[in-house]
């Protein structure tokens, strides 16, 4: 669709685009916001959001992501507070303003209306952990920026590229680099394709908006006592793991699902090898048509340049960790890349080919949607009746299990830990930290990877000074793994807490979860 040069109408479009996100994360949020709780990761985002909120600075006084989405969480808190519900409504707004993105750009290669509604809800469903969504929007956004770029690359998109940089990798250091490199090649594109002149003015104006960009996290490292130390040894530790996530084996579709699931969750999982297959194979089909193809429409052919050049890099994340949510965090650059691969060839929207695609897009996304939607996570209605929960104020459905062990750690921190006492959590469940709105009396508060003897003796010493005679202690062979389990990754401070700590007798526990007070 080629782009109106009547400024009313073309601003009327942008508000029918921003109107459509809107209705669309506002729908999803409305049958699906209060349903369920994630114990792990998503409590590692409340609570370093609630703590942000509370002067607290993420990385230097807590464990945590990088500070933007603490900070954008924390804004919103105003409005929304700082409860469970609090934070995914701050996190829904940010998902929107990706949504709004993703079809601003999918709005170049489609005109009718009911297409665009499908694409969005494809880009909807796909839209999931929830509290991931930054990962999602991100990704949106920097295909959008990219086919700013195309369409008019001069000094001040190039320079606003560069800002967007800047502003990802506040968000997150991979969405950072991510979006750097998408701009190398769409600058690469640009200058061996479309425009070879005046390429060191856009480099320079490319390269200050990457420093304008950088400010809010430069001025973190400057202004902030401790920050500068705390941010560089959280870059150190990646290249002390040799990684950026806990591996897990692909689930190439020729393996099939061997699991005790339902027939028809192992259907839907079966969608998830042939992600992993698709993802790369259609980046690297996509970039050869970039090389070679005619360009005789850049409007409608620059979104599969962009999706491509953004897409190729997050294909790392998807595989960084094999399983069905990275996938669904990677997906957004492919899924407007396949939408606008009819459109680059020169198919009409109405033909054929676009048609397919469209329909293949939507036969694939329903297995996944089904296994990521907290509906049918938390709720299944096959499985079980999900039931009324308060917590500080807020009111979650969550299945009878769920708010039994809430009740229970409820109970047991009512009846034995004073308020000046500090209780202790550990592995996986930082979540219970907002649900008690306790503190956590150590600065890490997600034990995944082996940590080194210093810091094990440094959280021992935190747990003297914060008074800590109550611990909820976990043993999980995280990911099937004995070698990640609590005694194995923290050897030392489990050794301390064998030692100083007796088990209580509890019901309501998981098995491989037990009560500890101090001797």
């Amino acid at each position: 669709m080629q782009l109106s040069t009547n400024v009313p109408s073309a601003e009327r479009d942008v508000l029918l685009v921003f109107l459509l996100a809107v209705i669309l994360v506002g729908m999803n949020f409305f049958f699906q916001g209060n349903i369920g709780i994630n114990f792990s990761d998503e409590g590692f985002l409340w609570y370093g959001a609630a703590q942000t909120a509370a002067g607290q600075v993420p990385l230097r006084d807590f464990q945590s992501y990088d500070p933007g989405r603490y900070y954008w969480i924390a804004l919103w808190a105003h409005v929304f507070g700082t409860g469970i519900l609090g934070v995914r409504l701050s996190v829904a707004v940010f998902q929107l303003l990706g949504v709004f993105f993703g079809l601003l750009v999918v709005r170049r290669v489609v005109s009718k209306g009911w297409v665009l509604c499908l694409v969005g809800l494809l880009l909807v469903a796909w839209m999931f952990p929830r509290h991931k969504l930054f990962e999602h929007s991100l990704a949106m956004a920097a295909v959008y920026v990219g086919v700013c770029l195309l369409e008019h690359p001069s000094r001040k998109r190039h320079f606003l590229a560069g800002v967007f940089v800047g502003i990802a990798a506040f968000f997150g250091r991979n969405h950072g680099l991510y979006s750097f490199l998408a701009c190398v090649a769409e600058i690469a594109f640009i200058q061996m394709r479309l425009q070879r002149e005046a390429l060191l003015a856009r480099l320079s104006a490319w390269g200050l908006g990457l420093v304008t960009g950088s400010v809010p996290l430069l001025a973190m490292v400057i202004v902030i006592p401790g920050f500068a130390s705390a941010f560089l040894d959280s870059v150190l530790s990646l290249f002390r793991l040799g990684a950026t996530n806990l591996p897990l084996p692909v689930p190439w579709p020729w393996l099939g699902v061997n699991s005790p699931l339902p027939t028809v969750d192992r259907m839907a999982y079966s969608f998830v090898g042939i992600g992993f297959v698709a993802l790369p194979l259609f980046f690297l089909f996509s970039l050869g048509l970039l090389l070679v193809y005619p360009l005789a429409d850049l409007q409608r052919q620059s979104v599969l340049v962009a999706s491509t050049c953004v897409g190729i890099w997050y294909v790392h994340y998807a595989f960084s960790r094999a399983d069905l949510p990275h996938l669904a965090q990677s997906l957004m650059p492919f899924l407007i890349g396949m939408v606008a691969m009819p459109a680059f060839l020169g198919a009409q929207e109405n033909s054929r080919g676009s048609l397919l695609v469209l329909s293949g897009l939507m036969v694939f996304t329903i297995g996944p949607a089904y296994l990521g939607s907290p509906f049918f996570q938390y709720c299944h209605p096959l499985r079980t009746t999900c039931v009324q929960q308060e917590l500080n104020g807020e009111t979650l459905w969550l299945p009878p299990s769920d708010r039994q062990l809430i009740e229970t750690v409820r109970q047991i921190v009512a009846a034995h830990v004073r308020p000046e006492e500090g209780i202790f959590i550990a592995p996986h469940w930082p979540t219970f930290y907002g649900i008690l709105q306790r503190p956590s009396p150590t600065w890490q508060i997600y034990f995944i990877f082996p940590e080194s003897m210093e810091r094990q003796e440094e959280m021992i010493s935190d747990l003297g000074k914060n008074k800590v005679r109550w611990v909820i202690l976990g043993d999980v062979a995280l990911d099937g793994q004995d070698t990640l389990r609590f005694r194995h990754t923290h050897s030392l401070l489990w050794q301390f807490l064998m030692r100083e700590f007796e088990p209580v007798a509890v019901e309501g526990f998981p098995a491989d979860y037990q009560l500890l007070r101090k001797r």
